[in-house]
């Protein structure tokens, strides 16, 4: 496309001019008018290949240099051959950058013999009219060659480009798949230590103190913590799990633990659900998890989603101590902005764990 750029400036803008401008030298002029025309076919032709994306077929390629060369000929053979490559010569120039336009992508050497060509039809017209005298030999030279030096430089610079656009495409694919390696070990870093910070505060205590024996095993008030912090541990396990539901998954995970303890537990999931951040999920899920471990008989789990809030809520019937659950639910970290509710009738538990969306924050 910058080869096609180039070749549509320079021919209505400089090479326009000389044509217009010098119309009395050529014999006839109409054949350097129809030459004209035949490059801007040439151009609108190939130009809708690439800008559609695709290649240029080698049959469209064969017709446009056939054209391109046949121009050459054309205002090499119309014009006196002592203005070959001088100011009234609009096209020797101009040739070779619509060949290349063409060329891009073919090996140097098509764009090397296409130029060759291109100055052996100018050469044979100089000839073919007479020896030319050595000073317009040396000017003609020095023309020839600046010209198709530089579009012959342009051509070896295509090709170099389009033979390390691969290798660059390749590493840079690389970079970025090692990038993403390190942005993923460092998420997953970032995420154990969360994970591990979620349990310093509950978790491992009561690991060390059964450890060191101050704790027993035998002690129900010490069995009841250990379901705590069971379900709290499958919880955050659950968290790695991916899911249309998180919220539902982790929740489901504090259930099946209450489970294996011969609790029976049902769970009701109202609304459509959307999005909660991780940090929120931890604060609405751990008041029922206390709770749930704790339940020996019958449970009833509620999920609520409403445009305005999410709730969680548990009904224990028969809760074995619900002073851990009423800590959790007055002792939690409140930067998620989590509500806890609870009610004690008998020996039922009554537990509702909120949290206002955030488009319910914004209005």
């Amino acid at each position: 496309m910058a080869a096609l750029l180039i070749s549509l400036l320079s021919q209505f803008t400089l090479s326009l001019h000389q044509l217009t401008a010098h119309q009395d030298v050529y014999r006839p002029a109409w054949a350097q008018t129809a030459a004209f025309v035949c490059l801007v076919v040439v151009a609108v032709t190939g130009a809708t290949y690439p800008l559609r994306g695709r290649q240029i077929p080698p049959s469209v390629r064969g017709w446009g240099l056939g054209s391109v060369l046949g121009v050459s000929a054309v205002c090499a053979f119309t014009l006196a051959p002592e203005r070959l490559t001088g100011p009234e010569d609009w096209a020797f120039g101009l040739i070779g950058w619509h060949a290349l336009f063409l060329l891009v992508g073919l090996r140097v050497r098509v764009f090397a013999a296409f130029l060759a060509a291109h100055v052996g039809l100018n050469a044979t017209a100089v000839f073919l009219a007479g020896a030319p005298a050595a000073a317009e030999s040396a000017v003609m030279g020095i023309a020839a060659v600046s010209t198709c030096g530089f579009q012959l430089s342009a051509g070896v610079l295509t090709r170099l480009l389009h033979g390390a656009a691969p290798a660059a495409g390749t590493e840079a694919a690389r970079e970025e798949e090692l990038r993403t390696r390190e942005r993923i070990h460092e998420d997953m870093q970032r995420d154990h230590k969360e994970r591990y910070r979620a349990l310093t505060a509950t978790t491992v205590p009561l690991l060390v103190g059964l450890g060191h024996g101050v704790l027993s095993p035998h002690d129900e008030e010490v069995r009841l913590r250990c379901g705590v912090e069971a379900a709290r541990m499958r919880r955050l396990f659950a968290e790695s799990d991916a899911v249309a539901d998180p919220l539902l998954n982790e929740l489901r995970a504090c259930v099946e633990v209450a489970e294996r303890q011969g609790a029976t537990i049902s769970l009701a999931v109202r609304g459509r659900r959307g999005e909660v951040p991780v940090g929120v999920r931890r604060e609405l899920i751990d008041p029922a998890a206390v709770l749930l471990s704790r339940t020996r008989s019958i449970a009833r789990v509620t999920v609520v989603w409403t445009p305005l809030s999410v709730r969680v809520s548990v009904i224990s019937e028969d809760s074995a101590d619900g002073r851990d659950a009423e800590g959790a639910a007055r002792g939690r970290d409140t930067d998620a902005k989590v509500t806890v509710a609870r009610t004690t009738h008998g020996g039922r538990v009554w537990v509702e764990a909120s949290w206002r969306r955030p488009a319910a924050l914004g209005s």
